[in-house]
């Protein structure tokens, strides 16, 4: 009964990897972060997003022009400031370079988050856009090469369709191939 089923299995195997021979597969590779971010729909958008938190970037970088005169200050005045006052000092920067830590936080989470929104909402157009090249180009793999999952080791450029999808999501669809110039 084992043979039997080890042997199918090898059948099976054989007859797999002779059509695999025959046949000839059409790979394609594409960094779909970098399609997206690439767009002008997506640049827009960070365009915007920047717009948006300038007034924080503007608070953050006021405090810590705030935050560098008050430590100039304090090694200035070290001598003829009171223990006191010295201690006064120190603390009051060391309140400052926590609002700083919380506004650097709080700024990195609003980038984030925007970042995820301009994602999600050109992620549609994306897939219909890898769609259209599959079926317009013959693709019989798409893989996804991105930066911080190195799944692939190794592409060849001539694989990599990451222009042509940035292309199609900015023009809306594709009509016809781009070439590999």
């Amino acid at each position: 009964m084992r043979y039997r089923a080890v042997r199918f299995v090898l059948a099976a195997l054989l007859v797999f990897t002779s059509s695999l021979c025959h046949a000839e597969l059409k790979i394609a590779v594409v960094v779909a972060t970098k399609a997206i971010f690439e767009s002008e729909e997506a640049k827009q958008k960070m365009s915007t997003l920047e717009e948006t938190l300038s007034p924080q970037v503007q608070e953050l970088e006021t405090l810590r022009q705030e935050m560098t005169e008050l430590r100039d200050r304090l090694v200035k005045d070290e001598a003829v400031l009171s223990d006191d006052a010295k201690r006064e000092q120190q603390k009051q920067l060391e309140n400052m370079q926590i609002d700083l830590e919380f506004g650097l936080q709080r700024y990195r989470k609003a980038v984030q988050d925007g970042n995820e929104r301009i994602i999600s909402e050109i992620t549609p157009k994306f897939n219909a856009v890898v769609q259209d090249l599959i079926e317009l180009e013959g693709y019989d793999m798409v893989f996804n090469h991105n930066i911080t999952n190195q799944f692939l080791l190794y592409v060849n450029q001539k694989h990599d369709i990451t222009r042509k999808v940035t292309e199609g999501i900015n023009n809306k669809s594709v009509v016809a191939p781009v070439s590999d110039e």
